[in-house]
């Protein structure tokens, strides 16, 4: 059993994001991320209302979803971010700088272990070229692939367009 050439690109890339999330911290990684998703997420769910109560005369009905959209994105990202710097301020001593440190590190390896799998999946569901002899003979997605719950289905679900 070796090493093939996807092994080694998946381990070097996982080792890369480990090694970055662990030296940000936690801190940073998770409400960087955090403060995205959620300001994705909350602007999705209320530009519409919001929208229909903001009115710019000459304005269409989709410039104003998309000025809501936008202000709702902007506004919860900065507090986010707001939060995020009175958190760093709290882990700003030696010990807990460590800790930040550290949980880094294992949300670096989540991470990791996340885009692993998402990567695995897109390289199995293209189609310009054939991986299955590489995918077949990998450790790495030996190991990774059978850890997701019920995986298969998922990648049946994902190929079926859910």
């Amino acid at each position: 059993m070796s090493i093939n050439i996807l092994d080694t690109v998946l381990l070097l890339f996982s080792i890369v994001v480990i090694i970055k999330v662990t030296i940000r911290g936690f801190i940073d990684e998770f409400f960087s991320m955090a403060a995205f998703l959620l300001a994705i997420a909350v602007a999705f769910w209320f530009y519409r209302p919001l929208s229909l109560h903001t009115k710019v005369s000459g304005l269409s009905p989709a410039a104003m979803k998309l000025i809501a959209f936008f202000m709702i994105f902007i506004v919860v990202f900065i507090a986010v971010k707001l939060l995020q710097l009175l958190i760093s301020a709290v882990f700003n001593n030696e010990i807990l700088n460590s800790l930040d440190h550290a949980l880094g590190f294992f949300l670096g390896v989540f991470e990791a272990y996340i885009v692993l799998i998402i990567i695995i999946a897109i390289l199995q569901l293209q189609p310009f070229f054939n991986v299955d002899e590489l995918i077949a003979h990998s450790i790495v997605v030996r190991v990774l692939v059978p850890l997701p719950i019920d995986s298969d289905n998922v990648l049946q679900m994902i190929r079926s367009g859910i």
